[in-house]
């Protein structure tokens, strides 16, 4: 059987040549900021009606530059032989190459697009639209899960709206539940119910996450950073962490769904800190024991205008 297939376009990369992929790539997020073009030759123009209402697009290419075709291959990064459909490697029996990047626009036949890891003049076969179908959140890797990281292993997980949905799901609750308890037994009262709730669900979420991510326990402050980017509230706030020795690291709330709602209403700032104290002190330690939490400044406190509180986390050998 003999297939024959012409491209429909071609890429316009800001990629000249295979180095410049190749020495970028280092994991899964390395290409999301990337801008390029698709430009779809005239006749088949008429096939991108309707595109326009997909946010992303799966573009199917054809490896043009490349010359061998291989039944095992060595990834770069892994050093080990694999089987050629284990990879992503260009050097197959069919040079076909997949890419699923962000539409950003149409004009006419051209497509602005994000995320692009293909060369300049790559040949494209064909365009599908990106759908729910296409997107599984219990996923495994095989050999490239010992290649990466816990942040790149769940880049899926976390780029997921339903996440983002869930979290604010989360916090809706825990305002409700707040307000109801402070309606019926004053701010004092409601304030230490929440920290004594927070007390237990803190230290249920940091093993969760811990489990989830395969995070060994006293595994230091690098841990710990991990396991801050994968609390709900990473979903919905503005997080920063700032390095400072190789004993200590600040983490900023540069914003708060909470402080935030408050200010649009002209209230003053929840006054969160004694909650904080407990909430960031059993997270860390139940990541590991030796971590110590010191509050730099949350609300009541002064603070500034772009960040809602600091806390510093201290390792002691």
């Amino acid at each position: 059987m003999e297939i024959k297939l012409n491209p429909i376009g071609f890429v316009r990369s800001p990629f000249k040549k295979i180095e410049d992929i190749t020495e970028r790539k280092r994991g899964f997020s390395d290409f999301e900021d990337v801008v390029g073009e698709i430009e779809i030759l005239k006749e088949f123009e008429e096939g991108l009606k309707d595109i326009e209402g997909f946010s992303h697009l799966i573009i199917v290419f054809f490896f043009h530059l490349t010359n061998e075709r291989k039944k095992i291959v060595i990834p770069p990064f892994d050093g080990k032989e694999r089987g050629v459909f284990s990879t992503r490697s260009p050097s197959r029996p069919n040079p076909i190459g997949l890419a699923v990047v962000e539409l950003l626009e149409r004009n006419g036949r051209f497509l602005k697009i994000k995320g692009i890891d293909m060369i300049d003049g790559t040949p494209v076969i064909d365009i599908k639209p990106y759908t729910i179908r296409d997107s599984w959140i219990n996923i495994k890797m095989g050999w490239l899960e010992e290649k990466f990281d816990a942040e790149e292993r769940f880049y899926v997980h976390q780029k997921s709206p339903l996440l983002s949905d869930a979290a604010k799901l989360w916090l809706a609750h825990d305002g409700l539940w707040f307000l109801n308890v402070e309606k019926k037994f004053g701010i004092e009262k409601a304030i230490e119910v929440d920290r004594e709730a927070w007390k237990d669900f803190t230290v249920i979420e940091a093993r969760r996450i811990m489990e989830r991510l395969s995070i060994p326990e006293n595994g230091g402050l690098s841990a710990l950073k991990t396991a801050l980017k994968f609390r709900l509230y990473a979903y919905i706030n503005k997080q920063e962490i700032i390095d400072e020795t190789d004993k200590s690291f600040i983490f900023r709330m540069n914003s708060c769904r909470v402080q935030e709602a408050r200010k649009r209403k002209g209230l003053p700032d929840f006054p969160c800190k004694s909650v904080g104290i407990v909430e960031y002190t059993y997270f860390a330690k139940e990541i590991d024991k030796r971590i110590e939490t010191e509050c730099l400044y949350c609300p009541p406190d002064s603070h500034p205008s772009d960040s809602f509180c600091a806390w510093r986390f201290i390792i002691k050998e």
